[in-house]
């Protein structure tokens, strides 16, 4: 069998998405004053976000670190179309109060700058995911956030949110209309989501702020891709930024089709080369204390960094096996190197990657 040759150096042409596989569609002007007028710090935060992964210069310590808080839903077992449930066997557990905590201290002596709250489960119904914000807050994170469903957000849930400083908050809804929604996310009630987000964000107003941004995501699948433009134009009314992105995992409801080994072939023919940008900017910590590179479903089953039992975050964002994999990733050979391989990013990049290049030829 012949051994991959790395193509480092060789006139190769590498490409990274710092925003992982998000595109941002809309910004509202709340968002865009509220960026305007952050912190030099937190501008400096978001600017190694972009230029460390497209140096590939992993900072001394993450500058985000996501906690996987719980792995439980309040969907029960009527899962969502994307629930990585569908994939892992997961029980539904809560990581503790005091071993947040012990994540959080380690971050922020090192120097983190945000918290993301996030992992297989919705993570409100966490009992103690207010007093974690506050931690967060209180240990100098300047930027504390987390992904959910929003069908808990209750205005007394939203308001203890924002007084705890929150910074983000990231609601998956990915449709227009109750039709679409159930779909989708068929254990819960569209109208009963839209009426709790623009709860949120009325309560966040009265009490004259700007935080916390809501971002609204969409997932581009079979189910919706046809509603990309309705979704947009419907949420634009109650949200500050809306994103969408790729879906990947779950082959039976990917909008788009590609075929991995012809890009990858055409990649390696061309010498362009994917870089992980994860690898660059952030750290997750599993629901057991298990350190992964990214969030994906594959990272969790496939290589593990090493465990916070154990080591220190930066003892682990230091040590031989994301430091391999960083390597694999220069040399354009992510696609060779656990749990890479199996990822659908790298393939999803090079292709618009591909297409753009087309389209500046036939623009000349």
């Amino acid at each position: 069998m012949n051994k991959p040759k790395n193509i480092k150096n060789s006139g190769s042409t590498k490409t990274t998405n710092p925003f992982y596989h998000y595109q941002e569609i809309w910004k509202t002007e709340n968002y865009k004053e509220w960026e305007k007028n952050q912190s030099d710090e937190y501008k400096e935060y978001r600017r190694k976000w972009v230029e460390c992964p497209k140096k590939q210069s992993p900072p001394p310590f993450p500058l985000s670190i996501n906690i996987e808080v719980t792995t439980s839903c309040n969907a029960g077992k009527n899962y969502c179309t994307m629930c990585p449930k569908h994939f892992l066997n997961l029980k539904n557990e809560f990581m503790s109060l005091g071993n947040v905590k012990k994540i959080l201290d380690d971050a922020s002596a090192n120097g983190c700058y945000a918290v993301n709250l996030n992992g297989a489960g919705e993570s409100l119904v966490h009992p103690d995911i207010i007093e974690i914000v506050t931690y967060a807050r209180k240990r100098g994170f300047i930027d504390i956030m987390f992904h959910t469903n929003a069908t808990l957000l209750t205005e007394e849930i939203s308001k203890k949110l924002i007084e705890a400083g929150l910074t983000k908050l990231i609601v998956s809804v990915d449709a227009p209309d109750e039709e679409s929604y159930k779909k989708i996310r068929p254990a819960f009630d569209f109208n009963k989501v839209v009426n709790n987000i623009k709860n949120f964000v009325r309560i966040r107003n009265g009490m004259g702020l700007r935080q916390p941004i809501v971002r609204m995501t969409m997932v581009v699948l079979t189910l919706n891709k046809d509603k990309i433009e309705e979704t947009i134009k419907f949420w634009k009314d109650y949200v500050d930024f809306i994103s969408i992105n790729d879906c990947m995992y779950f082959d039976k409801y990917k909008a788009f089709e590609f075929d991995k080994e012809k890009i990858t072939k055409e990649a390696r023919e061309k010498g362009m080369i994917y870089v992980c940008a994860p690898l660059y900017q952030q750290l997750s910590v599993t629901i057991h204390n298990k350190v992964i590179a990214c969030s994906t479903i594959y990272a969790k089953n496939y290589r593990i960094l090493g465990d916070f039992n154990k080591n220190s975050l930066k003892e682990i964002w230091e040590g031989p096996v994301l430091k391999e994999i960083r390597e694999m990733h220069e040399k354009g050979r992510c696609f060779d190197v656990m749990p890479c391989k199996m990822c659908d990013l790298p393939q999803i990049e090079l292709l618009k990657k591909m297409r753009s290049e087309k389209q500046e030829v036939l623009l000349k």
